[in-house]
């Protein structure tokens, strides 16, 4: 149930990894955008729990298709933190730091994006849970027509299937790159641990809003552990 960005769905939880475990994520994501171009991401992704409570990770992301291809190539570097464990009423709570560096096409500056992120169980057990991301990013370098400032809503729910498996939803509301545009997303994942060290997640999404944001959107990735 330690629920990773982009793992079938975006929606992330309060967990981190445990203190010393180190995890390679390799992320696929196809949008096609309500304007008729197509996207498709490539991020491979490095995590590391390198203390208790604490998460680093590297990542690059790479962009392909029809669609605006700014930011492809850009090193991605994130700090996160649980702070808060869940206790009775109390959700868990943690906060994260993302840094994208200007390595990639048509980036300047290091942009900067702060998360809030809870996790609240339902029931006995644990097997159901609540979550809530709240984003935040700057863009420090913005071109013409884009926004400086951008924010992003999660709302999402997990449900544990067994013992291997878990179905993972999401709605997502985001600000666009560009001035003015919004896009609304709803996403519903599956996520399968296929082995001790292995986990696969696969998604499937729809939006709404402006021409860049995606009508339907596929994901996979694979977790695996050393």
């Amino acid at each position: 149930m330690n629920l990773d960005r982009g793992v079938g769905v975006e929606v992330t939880d309060a967990q981190s990894l445990k203190e010393g475990d180190k995890q390679f994520q390799f992320t696929t994501r196809f949008d096609r955008e309500r304007g008729g171009d197509k996207q498709l991401l490539l991020e491979p992704e490095f995590q590391w729990g390198f203390a208790k409570d604490w998460q680093g990770s590297l990542s690059i992301q790479g962009l392909a298709g029809s669609a605006d291809r700014t930011g492809s190539g850009d090193i991605r570097a994130s700090l996160f933190r649980r702070f808060i464990e869940e206790r009775g009423w109390l959700p868990a709570l943690a906060g994260e730091l993302q840094l994208d560096l200007p390595s990639g096409k048509d980036t300047r500056g290091v942009d900067p994006t702060l998360r809030l992120i809870g996790t609240k169980s339902l029931g006995e057990g644990g097997k159901q849970q609540f979550h809530l991301n709240l984003g935040w990013t700057r863009n420090n370098s913005p071109e013409p027509g884009e926004r400086r400032e951008r924010g992003q809503v999660i709302v999402g729910y997990s449900l544990q299937l067994g013992e291997r498996s878990a179905l993972v939803a999401d709605v997502i509301r985001e600000h666009q790159r560009e001035v003015g545009q919004m896009a609304t997303i709803a996403e519903v994942g599956y996520r399968r641990e296929l082995s001790e060290q292995t986990t696969l997640g696969v998604g499937i999404g729809a939006g709404r809003g402006s021409d860049s944001a995606p009508r339907w959107r596929l994901t996979a990735a694979i977790e695996r552990g050393f």
